[in-house]
């Protein structure tokens, strides 16, 4: 229904949308952080990367696979649980926490959808080493969740789903 040059304005519109938003809340660090997240060293870089490889036909190398991981998927669910531990005024420490499990449950995400769709990873690794990465990235991912006890139970549960997922 729409060509690509509408689709690529929406994203835009949808995206400064977002800033204005977060603009309109008043806190600069959460801006300023996710606009790190998805800009060229983030999501948008990492998106770059994956294209370019895949246009061309590169095999991607287990660097720009870790690249694309940690800059598309991690980076942006980092900077939204970020964002929660700040807008909530929680302290560095959990906001480093929520920080540290949304990179690992970003990157254990793109982990389980290269396992689903026998892409990427496993392509360089092979599918048994991807659901080990998986798991242990997993872990990482609740594990940084601990400073939070009981609170911190449905996240966990949430890393497990994904983990688990098979679409």
């Amino acid at each position: 229904k729409f060509n690509e040059a509408i689709a690529l304005l929406a994203g835009d519109a949808l995206l400064t949308f977002g800033f204005q938003l977060l603009s309109d809340a008043g806190n600069i660090e959460i801006a300023r952080e996710v606009s790190r997240a998805v800009g060229s060293q983030g999501t948008i870089g990492g998106q770059v990367v994956d294209i370019t490889k895949t246009q061309t036909g590169e095999l991607r190398t287990n660097r720009d696979l870790d690249y694309i991981a940690k800059n598309k998927t991690g980076a942006l669910f980092g900077a939204a649980c970020e964002a929660g531990a700040i807008f909530s005024n929680a302290g560095k420490k959990k906001i480093q926490a929520l920080g540290d499990f949304g990179k690992n449950f970003g990157i254990t995400f793109q982990l389980v959808d290269d396992l689903i769709d026998k892409d990427g990873y496993i392509k360089v690794y092979g599918a048994d080493h991807v659901e080990k990465m998986a798991g242990l990235l997993n872990k990482r991912a609740k594990d940084s969740l601990k400073i939070f006890g009981a609170k911190g139970a449905m996240l966990s549960e949430i890393a497990e789903l994904i983990l688990h997922r098979k679409s």
